[in-house]
């Protein structure tokens, strides 16, 4: 057994705070880039084509350093997304074969790893590669790296804030009419996930 100490804020009436995001990234403007996929393992290589091909990217794979080069040679993608632990040719191996090349010195290389050692990191950036992504790689990191290194403009959906939205109740919703004090209630016990509260809540209503 053992014991510990912390020292808390007491929160009379906790609500958890969820920032939302008002923009969907649809697209963007432009030719189509071409995005090489690096990684031995199949699984990897189709989550990022699943992220990005709904956006408007062409997307080519490759398993190792070796077939990295040859998609590179002839396809001439816009930028490489590469893992660096693979067999037959290494992402490090790969990226400094690729650095080269002449024609190759600028081409964008983005490593991805699993790897959470700084020595891992530092070796990718000083081997050529422009950013380094850690697994599980987060749509949002990926698109902003791709967003800077290749001068994109995405496209958007702007979102309306919840609030909006909230006001808005579908029409199944429309012939209920709760007093505003009653309704906040719901939607604030609603939101906070507090079950029992909420049931308890419903019982002092009135039927409808």
């Amino acid at each position: 057994t053992f014991s510990f100490d912390l020292t808390l804020e007491v929160v009379s009436d906790f609500l958890p705070k969820i920032k939302p995001a008002h923009r969907k990234i649809l697209g963007y403007s432009g030719a189509r880039r071409t995005i090489l996929v690096v990684d031995d393992r199949k699984e990897n290589r189709m989550l990022l084509a699943d992220m990005l091909i709904p956006l408007g990217f062409h997307i080519i794979e490759a398993e190792n350093g070796l077939e990295c080069l040859e998609q590179l040679r002839r396809h001439r993608p816009d930028a490489t997304l590469l893992d660096l632990r693979m067999p037959v040719m290494n992402g490090i191996d790969a990226v400094e074969e690729i650095r080269r090349d002449d024609s190759f010195r600028e081409h964008v290389i983005i490593a991805v790893s699993a790897s959470v050692y700084e020595d891992d990191r530092h070796r990718s950036l000083d081997a050529g590669c422009h950013a380094f992504l850690i697994k599980p790689v987060h749509l949002d990191e990926l698109l902003e790296l791709l967003r800077e290194h290749l001068a994109l403009e995405w496209m958007c959906a702007e979102e309306p804030p919840p609030e909006i939205a909230a006001a808005a109740p579908p029409a199944a919703a429309l012939n209920v009419a709760l007093p505003a004090d009653e309704r906040d209630a719901l939607l604030k016990l609603a939101s906070s996930g507090r079950v029992r509260p909420l049931l308890q809540y419903l019982d002092t209503l009135p039927p409808a």
